[in-house]
């Protein structure tokens, strides 16, 4: 990690991966939705490739995941 301002926080991204895997979490938490039916996911977490290119799966080469799309003005 290069914020110098989550220095020593290893846990900084975990709400993250919780999320993204909220069938299986890591927390063995149970989300469920209003109905009180399990939720498959609640959102997507990736990490770039590197920090010169800045690729995500998608952008790799992979069918499912992140695209990173530049907007140039």
């Amino acid at each position: 990690m290069n914020n110098a301002a989550l220095e020593g926080n290893l846990g900084v991204a975990n709400y993250l991966h919780e999320m993204a895997l909220a069938v299986a979490p890591p927390s063995d938490a149970a989300y469920r939705n209003s109905a009180g039916d399990p939720v498959e996911s609640l959102g997507v977490h990736e990490h770039w490739n590197n920090a010169t290119e800045r690729l995500c799966s998608r952008d790799c080469g992979a069918a499912e995941g992140i695209e990173l799309v530049r907007i140039l003005r």
